[in-house]
């Protein structure tokens, strides 16, 4: 799609007030948590908060979280961080860490290597990222199942019409789609793209495969364009395919590539240098929004104040050195900023009871 027709569309989303009516409508009620990935062989992951009506932000939100936090999903009121270590790969630990909106550590769930988590109500889907497997799990109880073998190296999980869908990214080389109902793999859906890496659905149930692509690491040309592929969550089957040319999509890092509203009706998505916006009742892009500086590690929107957060490394030193959340509006305008972690790369939006606020 041509430079040209992305402004035009952009210029048309602007026409259109976002209001998502599922959420909350007081900002009181409402903080961010900004995943650190943290230095990997330092496990000095950690989280920070960010009150949406005051713009205040607590770093260490969670004291002596440690390990690498690979994500953040909500449940409820609650928040799962999914937290791997630098030997991981060797020793197949590592831990979820259930938070309450106000920042208390109220239990934590053993698990190999999470990175990605998914499911419905109580019945948790963890993808292991160096187990080749996903492992049930019972988010109130903590209680884990056998683990399932899906595809290589998976990441994005997520549950769309009865079925759960991995994502089996494998690095970017990865091409397929895991499908598991009551507890097996049922379907393994071929050549969906390259590097099936953050899945998320919709609200007519359709998922969202945000596909990375491929670059060649010593010369940056890209040899698989990334793409955003739709599926029917009922049956598998492709709905919408665009195809990003000569351009690879996602975070500067195994970061979260991308963001549904609460209500189902917009999916944002981390380019270079920009965050893409799609209409989920037409699956079109509507918008490309420019938010050029230091490499994005999320990007996450909040109907209650309509802004765009974007999550930043640092540019000099992504790795060791602290990041920020850069706030946007709509046309890509730069509103706000806040200091966060080293290496930001996931962002979740809890909604506070009364009492914790």
């Amino acid at each position: 799609m041509s430079r040209l027709r992305f402004a035009l569309v952009a210029l048309l989303a602007l026409t259109v007030s976002a209001c998502d009516s599922s959420e909350p409508d007081d900002l009181s009620d409402v903080v961010l948590y900004v995943g650190n990935a943290g230095n990997f062989s330092d496990n000095n992951g950690s989280l920070t908060r960010y009150a949406l009506e005051t713009g205040t932000t607590t770093q260490d939100a969670v004291p002596n979280l440690g390990g690498l936090v690979q994500n953040l999903t909500r449940v409820g009121g609650e928040l799962f961080v999914l937290l791997n270590f630098d030997d991981s790969f060797s020793t197949g630990r590592g831990r979820i860490d259930v938070i309450g909106g106000a920042g208390q550590r109220l239990r934590q769930i053993d698990m190999r290597t999470p990175r990605g988590l998914g499911g419905a109500g109580a019945a948790g889907y963890v993808s292991n990222l160096y187990a080749d497997t996903v492992t049930p799990v019972d988010l109130v109880a903590g209680t884990v199942g056998t683990p399932i073998l899906v595809g290589a190296r998976p990441e994005g999980v997520v549950e769309a019409a009865g079925r759960v869908y991995v994502g089996n990214a494998n690095f970017g080389s990865g091409t397929t789609v895991s499908v598991i109902q009551n507890g097996a793999v049922t379907e393994t859906l071929a050549d969906v793209c390259a590097g099936p890496r953050t899945l998320l659905a919709d609200r007519e149930q359709e998922v969202w495969v945000i596909c990375t692509g491929q670059s060649d690491f010593s010369t940056g040309t890209v040899t698989a364009a990334g793409q955003v592929v739709v599926l029917d969550g009922a049956t598998g089957a492709v709905r919408q395919r665009v195809t990003f040319e000569g351009e690879t999509l996602g975070s500067f890092t195994q970061g979260q590539d991308g963001f549904v509203t609460d209500d189902g009706r917009q999916v944002f998505v981390v380019a270079d240098g920009a965050v893409l916006r799609f209409d989920t009742r037409s699956n079109t892009l509507t918008a490309r929004i420019e938010t050029p500086g230091a490499p994005i590690g999320a990007v996450a929107y909040s109907a209650v104040d309509g802004r765009l957060y974007v999550a930043r490394a640092d540019a000099g030193n992504p790795y060791a050195a602290d990041g920020a959340v850069t706030i946007h509006d709509l046309t890509g305008a730069k509103v706000g900023r806040f200091a966060a972690g080293i290496a930001p790369s996931a962002l979740a939006f809890v909604t506070l009871d009364r009492a914790q606020s």
